[in-house]
This record gives structure tokens, C-alpha cells and sequence, in this order.
């Protein structure tokens, strides 16, 4: 079960200005041009809409600037949902209706992105369908906010609240329909005729080849696939050549997964063991638990332990281990981390491919996800297609000055008039006038206030598939009025194939403190993946049309081990970093000359271990 906990870290800063817990200034150490802070392990999804891991979501937040922020109240300790000219936030205001049931927005004006395009309603409505849309799997619960009109919109169709659950069911079917149309397909290949139980080596090119020259799609799988040309058009009668180049398709990307399932792996490893504790602390040396290749195997079960030593029972006390089995072995063999997880891969890959990866790893989540996804989309667009124009938005999410005629509206005692008039661009045209957002609940939501706190991203960037297309201006363009909010409606391949597209992932944009950049400074559009983060850095340069002055030009984030962090701050490398709060530390720490640190707690979740056999 999972337990609410409080972690004590500490915060350690090596060097002054930055709006962090702790300001200090130190002395003695090496002046750099740029504040360095550290990460832990980073995931490199660097999407608004689909980061999912700590680290990750603060890269993002570094260029993102939210509709709404918090506040803390020193005095009666409270933290409080503001917005206003003095926040860096999109809202200027905002109002609940005393009904809790209705949640008005002011927008301000002139605000814009990092690369100078303006932040305006289209961008809002943009954020909103794209977070609302019945096919998006990332981490934004917004959707299960009770919004007037939602439901409808997400089914097409005024059916009763359950359509929506009937059809992810529907579609959780056929996604495991398709991955074991996958699995039986390398069974095929692999089994040995006489006897299933005997797996036959079976790499990429033997698999492929079978699936080119003799396997044939059975039903589930004709089922759950949408085949589609190169013009992205639905193919209505697929050839078994078709099928056989989507099985192709869906292979290659479970492998791709795999692979940077074991990338990540390999990086969690390092911190996944306590060298201060007992059992490791014995073992904690260069050629055990001191390499990162040993912690890898130990971490996958490559390399397991042979034997314990002995409690007064004389039984496995777990505490203490006396020996390992194939360390020796693995560890000559691969002596660096690209070795190591194509090891790992390869194996796995030849002998463990239906057992493993579409079984019992995180690629199966992460595939079972897609495929349902794209098994949802099929279903959706084929309900749909009946009721094209109907349900085209969301009945309780209105700009008010595209789609009504209020004149204006009191929020908090303050009056503001509605905009009715808009440049091409989006912004509001007369002086004096805003854009105002209203969305309206079909029930009370205590979190309601919560989802709609989300950063405001461009639809400029993000509809755009590639950097070619940003610079060239192909991208969805919002039109309010006539429904079109640059979100492609149900389709799995936008968000797979745009939304989450290398760019879009790798190379974050918004409104926020900082930019994208790489270690020559280039501006975002000139940056490449391997630029923004490259050899464990990740690059950022100050906004220059941040709402407010950023101080200061540079920022870099340093993937650091916690276990090393105190290590590279002595040495001036990082100037802030978040050890776990340990004797060990404490001590070096104030050992440290022109080093300061707070001890603060941090509210995680962790878990609880019982052995029913000893209470």
C-alpha cells in the first residue's frame, strides 16, 4: 500500500541569487557564467503535456509559465491559488462563482512566448482540448473534472455517462488482442515444434522475415490496428502486405521502447542502493556496488546474491551477504553502460521477447497505453462518423468574447470588458478590452482549481511535427468561432505522431523564467536535442519577454547521483544540490568551508514492507 511520508533532504547552495531555500554566498570557488543546479536521473521527456517523472517536469517548468500559481502565507500558513499583475501568471484574474459550479478567468494582454509569438486565448483553448481529448494518455487528470458538455464531446455523442467507460473497455480488449497477436507471431518463430517450452534464439532479422514471408493476421489483430497511407488516410480494405508492414511497425517501436526502458534503468541503478546501509555498505568497493555496470546487472537480476549470512536461527539474514554469483563474468566482459544494456537488450530481446518485454516490464505498460490509445481512437472515430458535426467543443468551456455577447465582466470587485475583436494573431484588438475564459461544472470540485492551474504552451510549437515546420509556419491554426482549436480530435497519431513527436519531447517552449538552449547559446529554433542536453547538462538562457526582468542570462541543470552531490559541489561544479539528509552528510556538510544548508521536509510517497510472518 502506499503511505504518505515526509523525507528530510537537505538543500545545500554554493553561491548566491537564485530564488531557491537557501541564499548564500561562498567564497574561494571558481566564478562560472551560468547558475548550476542539480537533477537527478532525467527521462529526457521534456513535454508539458506528457513528462511524467520529477525531474522531467522540472525541466519543462523552467520554460512554462502557468495560468495560475500558489502562494504561501507565512502567517496563517495556508497556500493560496492567485493570479494577477504582480504573478507570473497568464490569468490577471480570476473568480469562482459562490456556486463553486463556475470558474472565470481574465486573461492579460501582452504577454508572449520566448520566441516572441503572443500568448493569447488561442493558446488557452489550445491547452484545454488538448488536456481534454479522449485520447490523450499523459499525466493531466483534468479530464476527470465533470466540465458541462465534456462527456459529449469525448464520445460525440449525448449518450449516458457510462459510453465513455464501455468504450476504453472495448478498447483495453483490443489492445491485448493485439499484443498477443504479437506474442503468438514470435512464438512462430521461436518455439521449438516438438516442444513449446524450448525457445529457439530469435533476433530482429529472423523475426522480420518471418513476418514478411508467412505470417498472416488473425482476427484480434485486423481487429485493433487502423491502417493508414502515406497521406495519413484511413486504408478501408488493407492488403496482408499492409498488415505485415504494421506488424513491422508495431515491433520496431516496442523494441525502441525496450531499449530506453534499459537506458533508464541503467541511470536509476545508480541511486537505487544505500552504500551507507548495511547490506551494501560491505560491498560498496570499484568492483561491486562502487560501478555503476555492477548496480545495472544487480538491478535487472543478472547478477544475484549466493549466499547470506546466518542469523541465530540460522537462517538467510539478508542483512549481511557473503557472496555473488556471475559478477565476475559480466563485469569482464562489459565495462561500459552502452555494452552493458545492449547486453541486457539483446538477450532479452532473443530469448525473453514474449515472456518479458510484452509481459513483465515497463514497455508492456508503456505499449498496452499505445495500443489502447490507438484501439480508442478506431473506436471513437467509427461511432463518430455519424455525428461529425455535433459535439464539436465543450459546451462549458467559452471565451467569452468569441462565442457570446457579455459585455463584461466583475471579478473580485474589479471590472473588466470583454474583447469581441481580434488580430489575425490572436491578440485582443482594442485597448482596454481582455479575454475572458468561463468553464462551467457540472458538479462541485474541490480540485477543479487545481487542473486548472496548467501552463499555457504555444499551438504554434507543439501542432508543429518538426522544427522546419515551426520555422515555416505549419502548424494547426485556431479558429474559436467555427470550433477549431488545433487539437486533432480523437486521433492517436496526432498526439503519438505531433503532440509527442522527437521536437516536441526533446525541446521544451513556453512562456516561462527560461528558454531552450545549447551550450553555445543559440535560440530555440537553431537548438537540437542532443544540444539542450548533452553530457548530463541540460541548457537554458533567460526569456528576454518574460512578463517580468529575469536576472540572470544563464541556467544550466547538472544530472548529479544524490550519492555524489556533496563530492561535485566541494568542487564548485553545481551550486545547488539536494542530498538525502543523512549523519554522513551532515557532517561532511559542516566540514565544508563557504557551504550553507537548510534541512527541510519534503512530502513523498514511499512504501511499507510487513512481513505478516513476524507480526
Amino acid at each position: 500500500m502506499k503511505k504518505k511520508i515526509i523525507i528530510p533532504i537537505i538543500c545545500v547552495v554554493l553561491v548566491a541569487a537564485i530564488a531557491l531555500p537557501i541564499i548564500l554566498t561562498a567564497t574561494g570557488r571558481k566564478k562560472t557564467d551560468a547558475i548550476v543546479i542539480m537533477t537527478e536521473e532525467l527521462s529526457d521527456l521534456f513535454s508539458p503535456f506528457y513528462a511524467t517523472t520529477g525531474p522531467d517536469q522540472d525541466v519543462v517548468g523552467m520554460t512554462q509559465m502557468g495560468m495560475l500559481t500558489s502562494k504561501y502565507n507565512t502567517t496563517t500558513k495556508e497556500t493560496k491559488i492567485v493570479a494577477g499583475k504582480d504573478y507570473a501568471t497568464v490569468a490577471l484574474d480570476y473568480e469562482i462563482s459562490k456556486d463553486g459550479l463556475t470558474y472565470t478567468f481574465v486573461l492579460k494582454n501582452g504577454l508572449k512566448f520566448s520566441d516572441g509569438h503572443p500568448l493569447t486565448m488561442n493558446d488557452v483553448m489550445f491547452n484545454l482540448y488538448e488536456y481534454l481529448d479522449p485520447v490523450y494518455t499523459g499525466s493531466s487528470t483534468m479530464y476527470s473534472t465533470k466540465i458541462k458538455g465534456l462527456s459529449e464531446y469525448r464520445t460525440k455523442s449525448n449518450s449516458d455517462e457510462n459510453a465513455e467507460s464501455e468504450i476504453e473497455k472495448s478498447a483495453q480488449g483490443l489492445a491485448d488482442g493485439r499484443i498477443s497477436a504479437i506474442q503468438d507471431a514470435f512464438l512462430e518463430v521461436a518455439a521449438d515444434p516438438d516442444d513449446d517450452s524450448i525457445i529457439h534464439e530469435t533476433d530482429e532479422a529472423k523475426f522480420k522475415k518471418y513476418i514478411n514471408e508467412e505470417w498472416e493476421p488473425n482476427t484480434s489483430y485486423r481487429n485493433a490496428v487502423q491502417i493508414k497511407d502515406k497521406d495519413d488516410k484511413v486504408i478501408e480494405s488493407p492488403t496482408i502486405e499492409d498488415y505485415r508492414a504494421k506488424m513491422i511497425e508495431d515491433y520496431e517501436y516496442i523494441l525502441k521502447t525496450f531499449k530506453k526502458e534499459l537506458e533508464d534503468d541503467f541511470n536509476s541503478a545508480k541511486d537505487a542502493f544505500d552504500l551507507d546501509s548495511l547490506p551494501y555498505k560491505e560491498w560498496a568497493d570499484a568492483s561491486h556496488f562502487g560501478s555503476d555496470i555492477f548496480k545495472f546487472f544487480y538491478y535487472e537480476g543478472l547478477i544475484k546474491v549466493k549466499e547470506y549470512g546466518k542469523d541465530a536461527q540460522n537462517k538467510d539474514d539478508k542483512s549481511v551477504i557473503k557472496s555473488f554469483e556471475n559478477d565476475t563474468n559480466l563485469l569482464e566482459k562489459y565495462k561500459n553502460a552502452s555494452d552493458a544494456i545492449d547486453y541486457v537488450y539483446n538477450t532479452t530481446l532473443k530469448m525473453k521477447f514474449h515472456s518479458t518485454i510484452l509481459s513483465a516490464s515497463a514497455t508492456y505498460g508503456t505499449v498496452k497505453v499505445q495500443f489502447s490509445a490507438d484501439a480508442k481512437s478506431k473506436l471513437l472515430q467509427e461511432a463518430a462518423s455519424q455525428n461529425q458535426d455535433r459535439f464539436n467543443n465543450i459546451s462549458g468551456i467559452v471565451s467569452l468574447g468569441h462565442t457570446t455577447d457579455v459585455e463584461s465582466v466583475t471579478l473580485n470587485g474589479n471590472t473588466y470588458k470583454v474583447a469581441h475583436d481580434y488580430n489575425e494573431d490572436g491578440t485582443v484588438k482594442n485597448s482596454g478590452e481582455y479575454a475572458v475564459l468561463r468553464i462551467t461544472l457540472e458538479e462541485l470540485d474541490p480540485k477543479a482549481i487545481y487542473n486548472f492551474s496548467f501552463s499555457v504552451s504555444p499551438v504554434h510549437y507543439y501542432t508543429a511535427k518538426t522544427m522546419k515546420d515551426y520555422i515555416n509556419g505549419n502548424y494547426e491554426k485556431v479558429d474559436i468561432k467555427n470550433n477549431k482549436f488545433g487539437v486533432v480530435w480523437g486521433s492517436s497519431d496526432f498526439q503519438s505522431k505531433v503532440i509527442q513527436s522527437e521536437k516536441n519531447v526533446s525541446i521544451p517552449m513556453g512562456a516561462g523564467v527560461y528558454c531552450a538552449t545549447d551550450a553555445s547559446n543559440n535560440d530555440t529554433k537553431d537548438v537540437t536535442a542532443n544540444g539542450f542536453k548533452n553530457s548530463g547538462i541540460v541548457y537554458f538562457k533567460k526569456n528576454d519577454n518574460f512578463v517580468f526582468p529575469v536576472k540572470h542570462d544563464k541556467m544550466r541543470m547538472q544530472v548529479v547521483s544524490s550519492s555524489g552531490a556533496l563530492d561535485v559541489l566541494e568542487k564548485g561544479s553545481v551550486h545547488y544540490v539536494t542530498p538525502q539528509l543523512t549523519k554522513k552528510n551532515i557532517e561532511k556538510v559542516q566540514q565544508m568551508k563557504g557551504i550553507g544548508h537548510a534541512e527541510v521536509n519534503q512530502l513523498g510517497y514511499g512504501y511499507i514492507g510487513i512481513n505478516a510472518g513476524k507480526v
